[in-house]
C-alpha cells in the first residue's frame, strides 16, 4: 500500500494567485468604464498599463533566466531590479501626480468658468457704461481743449 501526499500549500497558492488575479481585474474594469469619458485619463490608464506590461515581460525574462541560466549572476540581477522597479515607481508617481494635477486644474476650472459666467451679463452694462462716459468725456475734453488751445 502507497500512502499519497497532498501538498495543500501548492494548492493554497493556486487559490491565492486566483483570487489576486480577479481582484486586479476586477480593479482594472472599474477603473476602464471610469476612463471611458475621459480622455486624460484613458491615455495615463493606457500608458501605466504600457508601463506594467514591460514590467512584467523583463520580470519574466529575469525569472527565466534565473530559472534556466545556470551562470548567472545573481548580484547583477538584483542591481537591476533595483533599478527598474525605481524607474516603475517613478513613472506610477508621475502618471498619479500628473492624474492630481488634472483634477486640481478641473476644479479651478470650473470656478473660474463659473467666475466668467457670473461677469458675462454685467460685462454688457459695463461696456455701454464705459462708451457712455467715455462720450462724455471727449465732448469734455473737445470743449475745454479749444480753450486750453486758444490761450
Amino acid at each position: 500500500d502507497q500512502s499519497y501526499f497532498l501538498d495543500y500549500s501548492m494548492v493554497s497558492f493556486v487559490i491565492l494567485t486566483s483570487f489576486l488575479v480577479l481582484a486586479v481585474e476586477a480593479a482594472r474594469h472599474k477603473l476602464d468604464s471610469i476612463a471611458s469619458g475621459n480622455p486624460f485619463f484613458y491615455t495615463v490608464l493606457n500608458t501605466m498599463y504600457h508601463e506594467i506590461t514591460t514590467l512584467g515581460i523583463v520580470e519574466m525574462a529575469l525569472y527565466l533566466m534565473h530559472k534556466y541560466w545556470e551562470q548567472f549572476n545573481y548580484h547583477v540581477e538584483a542591481t537591476f531590479v533595483d533599478v527598474h522597479f525605481t524607474l516603475f515607481y517613478t513613472a506610477l508617481f508621475n502618471a498619479l501626480q500628473g492624474c492630481l494635477i488634472r483634477i486640481i486644474a478641473g476644479w479651478r476650472t470650473d470656478s473660474w468658468t463659473q467666475t466668467e459666467d457670473i461677469d458675462v451679463g454685467h460685462y454688457v452694462a459695463i461696456r455701454k457704461e464705459y462708451d457712455r462716459v467715455d462720450r462724455k468725456l471727449k465732448a469734455i475734453d473737445g470743449e475745454f481743449g479749444n480753450v486750453i488751445k486758444s490761450d
